[in-house]
């Protein structure tokens, strides 16, 4: 955000009301109707489909899915809890700023706490709970600049947001509630950089590096994910469908190597196996036939050799998790 753009603006008499923000709390309770009810109509289902995207499907070319899943959320409970906290948070905020940059930070938060997520844990997290996290972190850095703010930004409110934090990582940890814990801090952090460069009282050059760095971890997230199992598992997946069985291979022991889910992961291994062991014997070369053969065999016992020392292959994927709250 350039230096020039004027945060400072007061609340403006011709928008007394959080429209923008109304509007947003609108769509999330809309789009997420339909995504709970895809029967009820065709559209239904096509608006669910956009703003849920898996993770393979964002990896597919669905790129707008790191933006769109800002609309979307698990349950009642879950979409309650956001609104609330958008509707106070924008309350403060929206008449403070100008609109295109309320709803540039709106969107710029939406891409970023969603890529992020999908960077680091290779999963499609969907909810508002990273842009509420990024507006509470803008807010509790700007509140010297807009009085306002710190009605809503205080110490009471921080700890309620850390705590809740906190406890989402328990409860994934622990599995009795899957949380895109990734997508809270990332929105944070990302909020935090945002107002110490451009609305705190003396500005911290400093703070552009975690700017840059979340914004650059989510455009990685679309295309470039090396350390990931679940975007290596999907490079294998795309691989074995073009029926290039010994990049899928390669790939599929990336993605073990990388933690990866062990029992599926052997069986595709397996199975790439018995598909170059079958065009082998079509070929007339037992040989091949043979070796595919006994490595089909190796991995169906979940024992199969890791060509850690083969030559690196180009492509990776993801697996087909259930979507995280955020």
């Amino acid at each position: 955000m350039p230096d020039e753009w004027d945060f400072s603006t007061q609340r403006r008499t011709e928008q007394p009301q959080p429209i923008i923000t109304y509007g947003l709390c609108a769509l999330c309770v809309l789009f997420t109707l339909a995504r709970w009810y895809p029967t009820v109509n065709p559209a239904f289902a096509r608006i669910g489909a956009i703003v849920s995207p898996t993770a393979e499907q964002i990896w597919g070319g669905a790129y707008f899915g790191i933006f769109t899943t800002f609309f979307a959320h698990v349950d009642l409970v879950h979409l309650l809890f956001n609104m609330m906290w958008l509707v106070q948070l924008g309350r403060a905020m929206e008449p403070a700023l100008p609109p295109w940059g309320y709803i540039l930070f709106i969107v710029t938060a939406a891409g970023v706490s969603m890529g992020c997520e999908l960077a680091i844990s290779g999963n499609a997290g969907i909810g508002a709970s990273g842009v509420v996290y990024a507006m509470f972190g803008m807010m509790w850095v700007g509140k010297a600049r807009y009085r306002g703010w710190s009605e809503i930004a205080n110490r009471q409110n921080l700890n309620v947001f850390l705590i809740w934090g906190v406890y989402c990582i328990f409860s994934t940890w622990a599995g009795f509630m899957r949380v895109a814990n990734v997508a809270h801090f990332s929105g944070l952090l990302f909020g935090l950089s945002v107002g110490w460069l451009f609305l705190a009282p003396r500005r911290k050059s400093i703070w552009a590096a975690p700017l840059a760095l979340t914004v650059l971890l989510s455009c990685l997230s679309l295309f470039w994910l090396p350390w990931s199992a679940a975007w290596s598992y999907y490079r294998a997946d795309k691989a074995f469908e073009a029926k290039d069985y010994l990049v899928a291979i390669a790939w599929y022991h990336r993605s073990l190597r990388l933690g990866g889910e062990r029992y599926i992961t052997w069986e595709n291994i397996s199975r790439a196996w018995a598909n170059i062991a079958l065009n082998a014997k079509n070929r007339g070369d037992d040989r091949t036939d043979d070796e595919a053969t006994a490595q089909s065999e190796s991995a169906k016992r979940l024992e199969g050799p890791d060509p850690a020392s083969a030559p690196e292959q180009s492509g990776p994927t993801g697996f087909h998790p259930i979507s995280p709250n955020r």
